[in-house]
């Protein structure tokens, strides 16, 4: 409105530092909630396709530690 009322032009509204800055916030705001659903997806798909006995198995030719309990391979 107050724009209006001093008949500034379009684009000397848009070019007004404060005008810039909000429209420039906005866009950026606008691009990282766009991108926030794919990368969390994709994180989350490689993490749910992780193998995760990995972590907590460890298999030698000798014995097998499962969660720190000592297995031998003969079933002792």
């Amino acid at each position: 409105m107050l724009f209006t009322t001093k008949n500034s032009s379009f684009i000397r509204i848009v070019n007004l530092k404060i005008v810039a800055s909000e429209i420039m916030r906005t866009v950026v705001g606008s691009i990282g909630l766009v991108l926030v659903a794919p990368i969390t997806a994709v994180f989350a798909g490689w993490i749910y396709s992780m193998d995760i006995k990995s972590f907590f198995v460890k298999d030698k030719l000798e014995d097998t530690y499962i969660i720190g309990k000592k297995e031998t391979l003969s079933g002792d």
